[in-house]
């Protein structure tokens, strides 16, 4: 049934721009557009707020830039000290739309922002995994297809509802073609073209409760953001 919806999604969501990622020395990740690398600091904007302020970080303090052509570049502690020039080495290529954000958040529960985020429904890097999966993206929120759901749930439950109505759908669907598969067991044996008979008419009796499914869980990230994203933050 969700396996619809996730197909569905992934022919229909949008494309996601790609990003510069900055890996500092205790293992956070930044999501940026890098405008300036220098000896000792880089600036950089968050790439969520392509027109917000500046930031400025210390190359002492950074431990590679993954930039958004995949290329790397690390940076070296020499033993003398920190704030000499940084060494660039040559490392690996990156995976690419890896997760970059100081704390990401997984579960719908730990969300507290004033305001909902958009989301995107993207391939990213799961670290504790090691690796590439489809999830639920929003600000700082890495979510799997449950936990989105709690999330509609709690805070844009006219979104939830659409979802809910396309899991009905698409489990009748399913429901009424599997009835068929079985029934026309009973005559496979004695009359074949029955058989199929049976198979077919039950495809199509299922097919207009699979569109409505398509149709209803489609659009969920669209709904969602044009409903609920950017609103203040109210639960339901």
């Amino acid at each position: 049934m969700r396996k619809i919806t996730a197909l569905v999604l992934m022919f229909l969501s949008l494309a996601v721009s790609a990003q510069d990622i900055i890996v500092t020395r205790d293992n956070k990740r930044i999501d940026a557009n890098i405008t300036e690398v220098s000896g000792d600091n880089i600036r950089y904007k968050k790439a969520n707020s392509p027109d917000g302020p500046v930031f400025v970080m210390p190359v002492k303090d950074i431990n590679s830039i993954v930039y958004k052509n995949g290329d790397v570049q690390t940076f070296e502690e020499t033993a003398a000290t920190q704030s000499q020039p940084a060494a660039v080495k040559k490392s690996e290529p990156a995976q690419k739309n890896e997760v970059a954000n100081e704390k990401i958040i997984y579960t719908a529960a730990e969300f507290n922002g004033d305001t909902l985020p958009q989301f995107v429904y993207k391939k990213v890097f799961i670290p504790e995994k090691g690796k590439m999966k489809k999830r639920y993206c929003g600000g700082n929120m890495v979510l799997k297809a449950k936990e989105f759901d709690k999330f509609l749930n709690t805070y844009c439950h006219e979104t939830y509802k659409r979802e809910t109505k396309s899991n009905i759908f698409s489990a009748v669907g399913a429901s009424v073609l599997m009835a068929g598969c079985l029934a026309s067991t009973f005559f496979i044996s004695s009359d074949p073209m029955i058989s199929l008979g049976v198979i077919g008419t039950a495809a199509a009796v299922s097919l207009p409760f699979d569109i409505v499914a398509i149709h209803y869980g489609s659009n969920i990230l669209e709904h969602y953001n044009a409903n609920c994203a950017g609103t203040p933050t109210k639960k339901h």
